[in-house]
């Protein structure tokens, strides 16, 4: 269906969202619209972590950021963090289905997937193998919030070169009485996304607890998808002061991706995550505090690819990868607040330890691949980080420094300095300059891989880079976001025959490239409690070299109606350009893919409450992938219930 004949059928479904609960205050509804939309932005109350490691107010955080709560989830119905992810302007989802429990990779302003720093409790989440990070294995219905830095963050965090995806979950309940929801969606191929959780506090010992399990069946590749899921935060105060925390979880996704057509095979993965954190919060006195903290993380990911038919007889192996990997860790940080400053000196320790194997069969084998490789490489990475945020002359300046430390590639430093101004009541303009790196991967460091040889010479990515911002409220009616990027990369990895071993390749530093763009967000100020939102994201990747110049973007648009605690209604729109270039078919799966959600509640009791909802995923089936063996679903609709008490 064209874009231009899916205008019709919008203006009606917004319609059906706008006056959904009929017999509304209408009156009441226009008297509250305005309180709504000065609470909206910039409240004092709102506090961001992920730029300087420790929270401190939106207004005085010169970082490009952008926060999902966990209220923007459940509006959306998302199953997963990726889904979340995608609706943030130059943060660019590249899915692999679009599924309930599809792969995805995540970039962000143009970076590669590798750039992306995700954590969860403070636990680095990315893959010692490949560097990038799996996020099905973060259970969206455990997450408080989600703290976006959009451009390099490595003077607070290290290998960041892209951004952080800092990953916040729910806290511990402070009363007696259990407070805690449950919910269950259905929609057809046996889709099923059942959750619980529940917080409170015994005695002294606060807790938060979570389950979860997803299911489904996709017909068009004949693949499924499994994921179990558990996780626990305890919390207990030794005494004013000073509390200890600890948080454990479990994660097993199984997506199977079905038949592969132009691959000639039928794949599936197993993954699972294991994790836990020992965390120690004491104040000193009143202006110095102390964090510590240790984390243990294992993450395992086991994919098979079995031949089709095509080439060998079906159900042969065609390759199988595996990769066990362990990583463990210690936080530590003071935090002074003297009058006017807040200053924070932080140490981490990282190491991690990778166990691949990877087998191939004998299609692979007639061309030369050996039928098994393993290797085991180790990494150790120190970093030492200090910034201090202050004002001056109007000016809240964050300036930062940290050096790090990895055992194979060696020393690097990363400064940056942020600068906050609010010109008006409603207007803040923001500026910041920096310098971030990315390790390369272990796999391309020491551990090699099939028909790859490792090279320890192999250097990080390096990237200058400076955005400026401006977020205003001045013109009634309206709130408005625009930033502008400008990253210099220099030393990108790329690859070349080996000169270890002919027939094989190795990664070297290669021609820099530049990224820059623009993003832009819109809201509209209710009306009788329904708003507009709108967002664009464009990157131009000009690159040195024979590498070809590329233009992303990506586009959102969203109407919104909101009751608070009675009725949301929200018809969202996705459009992307990956500009894959000549030849890759884009121009025929590019179309934008709309999704409406609706949810009415009911009070049924006493502290007890009664959501049914309605999601209607891709609605006017556009197709969106980059994958033609793994197309996103056409229309599906599911529907649910969610109780909280």
């Amino acid at each position: 269906m064209s874009r231009v004949r899916c205008f019709p059928h919008l203006l009606l479904v917004a319609a059906l969202v706008c006056f959904g609960p009929l017999g509304a205050d209408r009156s009441l509804a226009w008297a509250d619209d305005q309180a709504v939309f000065e609470r909206m932005y910039f409240p004092g109350e709102t506090l961001v972590e992920a730029p300087t490691r420790h929270p401190k107010p939106l207004s005085q955080t010169a970082e490009n950021v952008t926060i999902i709560t966990a209220e923007q989830i459940r509006d959306m119905n998302a199953h997963t963090l990726a889904e979340a992810l995608n609706r943030v302007p130059g943060v660019f989802v590249e899915f692999f289905g679009a599924d309930l429990g599809s792969l995805s990779l995540t970039r962000i302003q143009g970076s590669r997937e590798e750039h992306v720093l995700v954590l969860v409790d403070g636990i680095p989440w990315n893959f010692l193998s490949g560097g990038n990070a799996e996020t099905l294995t973060i259970p969206v219905g455990i997450v408080d919030r989600v703290e976006v830095i959009k451009g390099p963050a490595s003077s607070a965090w290290g290998s960041s070169l892209g951004g952080v995806i800092n990953v916040i979950t729910k806290d511990v309940g402070r009363r007696s009485r259990p407070e805690g929801s449950g919910s269950v969606s259905y929609g057809p191929g046996t889709t099923l996304d059942a959750r619980a959780e529940a917080a409170g506090r015994a005695g002294r010992l606060g807790y938060y607890l979570y389950a979860g399990y997803q299911r489904a069946e996709w017909e068009r590749t004949h693949g499924s998808f499994r994921n179990r899921a558990a996780y626990a935060k305890l919390s207990f105060p030794v005494r004013p002061g000073l509390r200890i925390s600890a948080t454990g979880g479990y994660v097993e996704p199984k997506p199977e991706a079905g038949h592969l057509v132009d691959q000639g095979a039928r794949a599936e993965d197993e993954m699972r995550a294991r994790f836990g954190t020992l965390m120690a919060d004491a104040d000193i006195s009143e202006r110095l505090g102390v964090h510590l903290a240790a984390y243990y993380y294992e993450n395992r990911l086991d994919g098979v690819a079995r031949e089709d038919g095509a080439l060998g007889r079906v159900g042969t192996l065609l390759r199988r990868v595996l990769y066990d990997e362990i990583s463990l860790g210690f936080r530590g940080r003071l935090v002074w607040s003297p009058e006017g400053h807040m200053v924070v000196l932080g140490v981490d320790y990282d190491h991690g330890q990778l166990d691949q194997t990877v087998e191939s069969g004998p299609t692979f084998q007639s061309l030369g691949t050996p039928a098994r490789f393993t290797s085991s490489p180790e990494v150790d990475r120190w970093g030492v980080y200090l910034n201090d945020t202050f004002s001056v002359a109007g000016w809240s300046l964050t300036p930062g420094l940290r050096l790090d430390e990895h055992s194979v590639t060696g020393p690097i430093m990363s400064p940056s300095l942020g600068a906050v101004r609010r010109v008006a009541d409603h207007t803040v303009v923001r500026a910041t300059a920096a310098r971030g790196f990315s390790s390369p991967p272990l796999s391309e460091l020491s551990g090699g891989g099939i028909n790859t040889d490792p090279n320890p010479d192999l250097e990080p990515e390096k990237i200058w880079s400076v955005q400026v911002g401006v977020e205003t409220k001045a013109v009634p009616f309206l709130w408005a976001k625009a930033t502008g990027f400008w990253h210099r990369l220099v030393d990108q990895r790329v690859a070349e025959p080996s000169p270890d071993t002919e027939g094989n390749v190795r990664k070297v530093n290669g021609d820099g490239a530049t990224r820059a763009g623009v993003e832009l967000e819109l809201e509209t100020a209710p009306v009788f409690r329904t708003s507009l939102r709108w967002g664009v994201g464009y990157v131009d990747h000009d690159q040195e070299g024979d590498q070809d110049d590329r233009e992303q973007y990506t586009l959102d648009v969203a109407l919104v109606h909101r009751w608070p605690g009675s009725f949301h209604g929200e018809l969202a729109g996705h459009f992307v350009w990956w500009d894959l270039g000549a030849g890759s078919g884009e121009g025929k799966r590019n179309d934008p893919v709309w999704d409406l959600n609706l949810w009415k509640r009911f009070r049924i009791g006493t502290g007890l409450d009664l959501d049914a909802f309605l999601t209607a995923h891709n609605l006017f089936q556009g197709r969106q992938y980059t994958d033609p063996d793994r197309p996103n679903p056409d229309r599906w609709v599911e529907v649910g219930l969610r109780f909280s008490f």
